[in-house]
């Protein structure tokens, strides 16, 4: 069957394929889901039957009522806007809300709105997004938030031009969860987004992600944009190794306009004691290994074991696994490339950690 031809159920399920071939997703995934991940499932019936066995079933907010209620004049003068203006110009009508209400709004989870509900994207199905991010519901909308607002922050203090006029790239956007809120700000015809994998895009594209979607190779010599103003990447070089995240550092370098910035998260070192898949390298390090070995330069990479033919094993290396990389070995091996413009904190996902990178 062309791959035009597949219904979005089989390019989902391709797309678990490929999670279900890695370790990522057959130990990493339920393992977190055993500890603690349960709890993010909030009233859904998921393709997941582990996680459904063990949670209570519980009723998402009515975001309807709560929009309404507080909201509610605000957003139907919007939504009638909506149905007067282009709609790559309609966006910008959102850049007054707050963050949290732009989050809701996100959703789509409310009958209120049409205008507002066309414009904005779809998303997969809950399955895909907790096999894509290890959550779903409340906890992956407020971590998506979290990591936007950081970002808008971080470009206010050290990018090179207001969001609104930037050029932004979501590097490594999978279904475009991260995209879609940068949209009020970049407009789709300065948004961009990459990805390796051609289903996720495909889906991208179905469920309406705005701005300009492209495939890149798993390790590219260089990207499909220039003179961008701002690039970020969430949970990208916490997976891939040495020599693949030099290579993606290079392309991001390549694709950014003088000064322009890229926000890249990391793992913190105690990372190293939370993913079981890092067991091979934390039993080679000391116990008190946080102010020892990560206190020198040390790129920290176990690769899932896959054999040759999985699209990330490339000329006899796997490039996809788990990654820790100290503070010391960033400030080695990223700096001529790029200046450290600032280091952050994000409350509501300590295990992500983003690094703004001016380019030099």
């Amino acid at each position: 069957m062309a791959d035009q031809e597949l219904s979005t159920e089989e390019k989902i399920d391709r797309v678990r394929e490929g999670y279900e071939s890695t370790l990522s997703w057959r130990l990493t995934r339920p393992l977190r889901a055993l500890g603690e991940g349960a709890r993010r499932l909030r009233g859904r019936q998921t393709a997941i039957p582990w996680a459904d066995a063990m949670v209570e079933e519980k009723t998402d907010p009515d975001y309807g009522s709560w929009l309404d209620t507080f909201f509610g004049e605000q957003l139907e003068a919007i939504d009638a806007a909506c149905a007067d203006r282009p709609k790559d110009e309609a966006w910008e009508l959102f850049r007054e809300l707050g963050d949290d209400l732009w989050a809701v709004l996100l959703t789509r989870e409310y009958d209120l709105y049409p205008n507002i509900r066309d414009l904005l994207p779809g998303a997969p199905e809950p399955d895909l997004q907790w096999m894509w991010n290890g959550a779903i519901g409340l906890e992956l909308l407020g971590q998506s938030k979290n990591f936007y607002a950081r970002v808008r922050e971080l470009n206010e203090r050290h990018g090179r031009v207001p969001l609104d006029e930037a050029r932004v790239l979501d590097f490594g956007c999978g279904w475009g969860r991260l995209t879609r809120f940068f949209a009020r700000d970049a407009m789709p015809g300065r948004l961009f987004g990459c990805d390796p994998t051609p289903e996720i895009l495909e889906i991208c594209q179905e469920t309406g992600v705005p701005g300009d979607l492209r495939r890149t190779e798993f390790v590219p010599e260089s990207l499909p944009f220039e003179d961008l103003d701002l690039v970020f990447s969430f949970s990208v070089f916490t997976h891939i190794s040495e020599g693949a995240h030099r290579a993606c550092l290079e392309a991001i370098h390549s694709a950014l306009a003088p000064g322009g910035i890229a926000v890249i998260t990391v793992r913190p070192p105690a990372y190293l004691d939370q993913d079981p898949l890092m067991e091979p390298v934390r039993r080679q390090l000391s116990d008190d290994y946080a102010s020892r070995e990560l206190k020198e330069p040390r790129y920290l990479f176990v690769p899932h074991p896959i054999e040759d033919g999985h699209p990330q094993y490339d000329e006899g290396e796997m490039t996809y696994g788990d990654t820790v990389i100290s503070l010391p070995y960033i400030e080695q091996n990223w700096t001529d490339l790029f200046e450290i413009a600032e280091i952050s904190f994000l409350t509501g996902d300590m295990h992500q950690v983003p690094i703004a990178l001016k380019k030099r």
